[in-house]
């Protein structure tokens, strides 16, 4: 082999980048007759890749939602091939809905790793190995097996690598035997409703960063498609689905959003400094794993501002609620401890150079035992210097009606650097299932940015001169199609 030859080898060899672009090949099977093509990594495959063969950070999980055709599947077989060559011996699972779809995973390493150079000695199955489409093994140790159906097969193999394929089509949920494993984790899929554990691990990645599963979010539109100059035409429905230009309109069709009054394009706003003459508390929402931080001002003086030169919306108006500030620790964050929280909360008024009347708190905040006696979480935040807290209502449907009829009348705006809150109010859906014939939020105890702006809220921030805080009544309450 030529020196230049062994370079390129021991690079991709390094690289999954490298492997991919100098060596790999792929089919596209939409195109009548399927045609052969020359891998090249699209922007975000490189950036998956890089994710996944990177030492930092240890267990990768990813929750890949997408678009139909946007070279997701090629992509991760291209990795799943390298890792069973230069990371040896690693044993990868291939998982789809059914037995076809699987064996066809399996397929499509078989054509990749048939087309390799030579000059890569990629290992072949051969004798005493096993060489069919359910499994092959490799005589340096590693492993590709294909899955279908039933998820609890996975508890049979001890992976270096999971993909599981359609994952919003399995008839079972996979979460079961995924816990404890230590493997990197792809779970991927076209949206399919929400009422399926994909949209579950979807939904608690994308707004509420992982608190329960722990799964980093990864949205590719149809506009990753070079070959698409447009949306294929058909029911809005199967297109939305099929082809999102965004997350939310992925689930949009049949989720039933909760806050149908709010827009990105009305609601959200460039971020601007807070006069200081702005009254503004703060939410706190304590949950059991993670919390959420809110800031919340009352604009006042708006004309005399935008004179001063002020850089506010046009359509601001005094007495609008202004949310420009937000905290939500990082996953599993049941480990961050209050004095942390309070430590980024003061820094967060230090940057702001504001400081707040009081901080709005879950009533049912619990009480837990500590070196100065039973203690709420709030009570502890107030030990540590963060000023007063005041228990809030938790009047969901007064909460639900005015804030409804508030993005109606467009009395309030949210900045776009407080993107956990904005996506946490996007996700919202209604619940299939109901108490006593109520509708109820889908992820109301999970969303805990949204919580804590829930009790900064309800606390009429502009009724600050009062001694007692006094509680928000939904005086226009708009109906919803749940009669809400």
């Amino acid at each position: 082999m030529a020196a230049r030859d062994a370079d390129l080898v021991a690079a991709a060899k390094r690289d999954p980048r490298i492997f991919v672009n100098s060596f790999c090949q792929g089919v596209d099977y939409e195109a009548r007759p399927p045609v052969e093509f020359d891998a090249t990594l699209r922007t975000w495959q490189g950036a998956i890749l890089d994710k996944l063969a990177s030492a930092e950070g240890g267990q990768k999980k990813i929750v890949l939602l997408k678009s139909r055709g946007v070279g997701a599947t090629w992509a991760m077989i291209w990795y799943a091939t390298w890792l069973l060559w230069a990371r040896a011996p690693a044993q990868v699972l291939i998982m789809s809905d059914t037995e076809p779809k699987a064996w066809d995973l399996m397929r499509r390493h078989r054509f990749t790793a048939d087309r390799l150079p030579a000059s890569l000695e990629y290992p072949k199955p051969g004798g005493a190995h096993t060489d069919n489409l359910s499994s092959r093994t490799f005589p340096n140790g590693s492993e590709v097996h294909s899955l279908s159906g039933d998820p609890e097969n996975i508890r049979s193999y001890h992976p270096t690598l999971i993909i599981v394929d359609e994952a919003a089509k399995l008839r079972s949920d996979p979460r079961p035997p995924l816990v404890g494993t230590q493997a990197d984790i792809v779970m991927m899929s076209t949206a399919d409703g929400i009422e399926n554990p994909f949209a579950e691990v979807w939904q608690d990645a994308y707004a509420a960063t992982g608190d329960t599963w722990g799964y980093e979010p990864l949205f590719v539109s149809w506009r990753d498609r070079e070959d698409l100059q447009e949306r294929p035409r058909g029911d809005k429905f199967i297109i939305s689905q099929e082809y999102p230009e965004t997350p939310e309109e992925a689930f949009t069709s049949s989720r039933g959003a909760v806050w149908t009054m709010f827009s990105k394009e009305k609601h959200v706003v460039k971020g601007f400094p807070i006069p200081r003459e702005w009254p503004f508390i703060r939410g706190f929402d304590p949950g059991a794993r993670s919390s959420g931080w809110v800031w919340v001002a009352t604009a006042k003086r708006c004309k005399q501002l935008r004179k001063r030169g002020w850089p506010l919306p046009k359509w601001l108006t005094n007495g609008s609620l202004v949310v420009f500030d937000e905290y939500e620790p990082p996953i599993g964050s049941d480990e961050v401890a209050i004095e942390d929280q309070v430590r980024e909360v003061l820094a967060k008024d230090s940057k702001d150079d504001v400081k707040p009347v009081y901080t709005a708190v879950d009533p049912s905040d619990a009480v837990q035992q500590t070196g100065r006696g039973l203690r709420t979480t709030a009570e502890l935040a107030e030990d540590l210097g963060v000023g007063r807290t005041e228990k809030a209502p938790n009047d969901e449907k007064a909460f639900y009606n005015a804030l409804q009829q508030d993005f109606l009348d467009r009395k309030i705006c949210i900045m776009d650097h407080c993107k956990t809150l904005i996506r946490q109010i996007q996700a919202d859906v209604w619940s299939e299932k109901s108490e006593d014939g109520r509708p109820k939020r889908e992820h109301s105890e999970k969303f805990h940015t949204l919580a804590a702006f829930k009790y900064a809220y309800m606390m009429e921030p502009w009724l600050l001169i009062a001694e007692t805080p006094q509680p928000r009544v939904a005086k226009h309450p708009t109906r919803s199609r749940t009669g809400y």
